[in-house]
């Protein structure tokens, strides 16, 4: 399992001073071998898994022994459970904040490895996935994407020898976060349940924004190209549009949506850390793109909701639908306390709508139900816009909402209620 070698003891950019800031110091943060591991699941034949399945994922931020590997600590843990019943693991567990990141379209691990020495100011370990068919993860088929991860993620957090995490994700990631808890609540913290959300994901059905109800009525066969037009676009396009600042911005945006950034200079937190964050991100993607990015395309038929012989998302059909059945899930595995829900919309959203508009609003009403009644006090809900920021820049350290998230599932680590 040397794959797995854990480096938390590499010196992240916590400084003005140390922060990569050329294409050379970029490429070198990246190479970290902590945001490079792999894992197999297992084949399953009776799961329809003949073959062993791989996933490739990013293990950063705080750990418990920052000095001991991946490998010193899954042993230990084990010996710690057949000697005392696990008392030992529950301590650790107790005291370490895991946040399992469920990222968006084009979700790579490498997406927020960013923020490493911010979640080891606020002693957060993070762990992020490459979903089928990006980066190092098998590719699967657009049917099969939730079921894979419905089993992926419980294996993959059992051999990491964690116990109960935090949900994080952005855009799209919140089908899976919605999946992930419906299926398997039990890894959620049983006395402080999280759920963050970012820029999430509406169908364009509940939105007035035209463009994506164009893009969602487009012909199966056409999405089914989106990962060559994105390649093609990334290795050919933009290379030769980088004598224009113009068209270079434009081709990047076509390419990556709003993961590039665009706000007035010194807009929001003006650190060294953000704006490490911003320029390395292109030099990111590319190392993307390079390892493959074949999921674009299943992803795209799932998010728009063009998966044959399906009507809804998995077994719940629909946001408004699925959040009515998130507490008693919980209660049905044994969590009693109260889901915390917290969303961060970007002031200006292109792929559901501004704040105030119709995407939006219908979103956080589909909590807001649930946290009136519905969920019989089992939901606690927040609600913040991100000025300045978009659709998929609302996590970006530019802004406030990752800082916040990181300090809530610290302070509740903490017993602390923020």
């Amino acid at each position: 399992m040397t794959s797995d070698a854990c480096q938390p003891d590499s010196p992240p950019p916590a400084s003005e001073e140390g922060v990569p800031r050329t294409i050379l110091q970029f490429k070198k943060y990246f190479a970290d071998a902590r945001f490079h591991q792999t894992f197999q699941l297992p084949a399953d034949p009776s799961r329809g898994r003949h073959a062993p399945f791989a996933v490739k994922y990013a293990d950063f931020g705080f750990h418990q022994r920052s000095g001991a590997s991946q490998e010193q600590r899954v042993e230990e843990g084990k010996d710690d459970r057949d000697k005392n019943e696990g008392d030992k693991k529950e301590k650790m567990d107790e005291e370490e904040n895991v946040l399992l990141f469920f990222g968006p379209l084009l979700a790579t691990r490498m997406l927020h490895v960013t923020k490493d020495a911010m979640a080891k100011r606020h002693h957060v370990r993070i762990v992020n996935l490459d979903r089928p068919g990006i980066g190092g993860t098998d590719a699967v088929p657009a049917d099969k994407l939730l079921e894979t991860w419905r089993d992926v993620i419980p294996a993959l957090l059992q051999h990491l020898g964690i116990r109960h995490v935090s949900i994080v994700c952005q855009s799209g990631g919140i089908i899976y976060a919605l999946d992930a808890i419906l299926h398997n609540p039990q890894i959620l913290h049983p006395s402080r349940p999280y759920l963050a959300m970012g820029g999430p994901w509406v169908h364009p059905s509940h939105t007035s924004v035209s463009t994506m109800g164009f893009v969602s009525g487009l012909p199966i066969s056409l999405l089914g190209q989106t990962d060559k037009l994105a390649s093609f676009i990334n290795a050919r396009v933009i290379p030769l549009m980088g004598s224009s600042i113009n068209l270079f911005d434009k081709a990047k945006r076509w390419v990556l949506g709003d993961l590039v950034a665009n706000h007035p200079p010194g807009a929001g937190n003006d650190t060294a850390e953000a704006r490490f964050e911003e320029s390395s991100t292109m030099t990111m993607f590319q190392a993307v793109f390079a390892e493959g990015v074949v999921g674009i395309s299943e992803e795209a038929k799932l998010l728009l909701r063009r998966v044959d012989g399906a009507v809804g998302w998995s077994d719940w059909g629909d946001v408004d639908a699925a959040v009515p059945r998130l507490v008693p899930a919980l209660r049905d595995a044994g969590i009693t306390a109260q889901l915390r829900v917290d969303i961060f919309f970007a002031a200006k959203d292109s792929m559901i709508g501004n704040v105030g508009s119709k995407g939006p609003c219908w979103l956080e009403e589909c909590f807001r139900r649930e946290e009136r009644g519905g969920g019989h006090g089992g939901l606690k809900v927040s609600c913040a816009t991100m000025e300045s920021a978009e659709h998929d820049t609302v996590l970006d350290m530019r802004w406030d909402a990752m800082e916040q998230i990181l300090k809530t599932i610290a302070a509740k680590g903490r017993g602390s209620v923020l």
